[in-house]
């Protein structure tokens, strides 16, 4: 027996918000199916006659996924190529919104909301409402 090149090529990963997942794909080239194919970080490990395995991941912060492992058919093992970062962004605050309605028909309304780094705010109303 004879193992020839075995590499795992490893694509995907992005951006996400907290709690979401995200896919890394990891094609495999050269050896003999079937494969046996793990992702470090906790990505997991998937078997198969591939080429492409496709691994859903949802990490908790941002992480940078390769292959920790590959094995084909013949037991020859191969090395990966590449990563793939899943960026996880945190979920923004939402504020709730407050008013001192109701109020009377020419009296002030005040609206308030608490403040949320980086968010912008736009008040808008019914039948062009004037706001200021």
């Amino acid at each position: 027996m004879s193992c020839g090149s075995l590499t795992g090529t490893v694509t995907g990963g992005g951006t996400v918000c907290t709690g979401n997942s995200s896919t890394v794909t990891v094609t495999v080239s050269g050896g003999a199916a079937p494969y046996i194919v793990t992702l470090d970080n906790g990505g997991g490990t998937q078997s198969g006659a591939g080429p492409a395995f496709t691994f859903t991941v949802g990490p908790a912060s941002t992480t940078t996924y390769s292959v920790a492992s590959l094995t084909d058919g013949l037991s020859c093992t191969g090395a990966g190529s590449g990563s793939a970062t899943v960026t996880v962004n945190e979920v923004p605050a939402t504020s709730t919104p407050s008013s001192n309605s109701p109020v009377c028909i020419g009296s002030t309304i005040n609206l308030s909301t608490p403040a949320v780094a980086g968010a912008t705010y736009a008040w808008t109303g019914p039948n062009g409402l004037l706001l200021r």
